[in-house]
């Protein structure tokens, strides 16, 4: 049998907001690569196949960020799709507060910041990981 470079065997991954869109595409991907896949949101599935568990969190908490990791333990791979956002996002760019643009992106990078600052300080003990940070317009 060929090495699979793909291969996830042995890893333990988490998604943040892996009930989303992207995010469960990746949990699933995922999963099925071999990975022990943590599905990281605020919104709670509606079923992952096995391989596949939940985790409470909100990437606008370093509270829940912290809290989250802590109980997930060794973590390999990070992947940040998470997409929070204020009830105006989505209007028109002449429509958006000022302050609502900020806590927007406060919320997204803010949150992506947090979140890889905490894997990479797992990562640093066990001297191995990956790191992916998802974006979009």
């Amino acid at each position: 049998m060929k090495n699979n470079i793909f291969s996830c065997k042995g890893k333990t991954a988490v998604v943040t907001g892996g009930t989303g869109l992207l995010g469960f595409q990746l949990v699933k991907a995922l999963a099925f690569s071999g990975a022990k896949v943590y599905s990281a949101d605020k919104i709670r599935p509606k079923k992952y196949n096995s391989g596949v568990n939940y985790i409470d969190l909100d990437i606008t908490s370093e509270k829940s960020i912290l809290s989250a990791f802590k109980r997930i333990g060794r973590l390999d791979i990070l992947v940040n799709s998470a997409y929070p956002r204020t009830k105006d996002w989505g209007n028109k760019l002449e429509k958006v507060n000022f302050e609502s643009w900020k806590q927007n992106m406060n919320d997204q990078l803010g949150g992506y910041f947090l979140a890889c600052r905490t894997a990479a300080e797992r990562m640093k003990k066990i001297q191995s990981g990956s790191i992916i940070n998802l974006s979009s317009i």
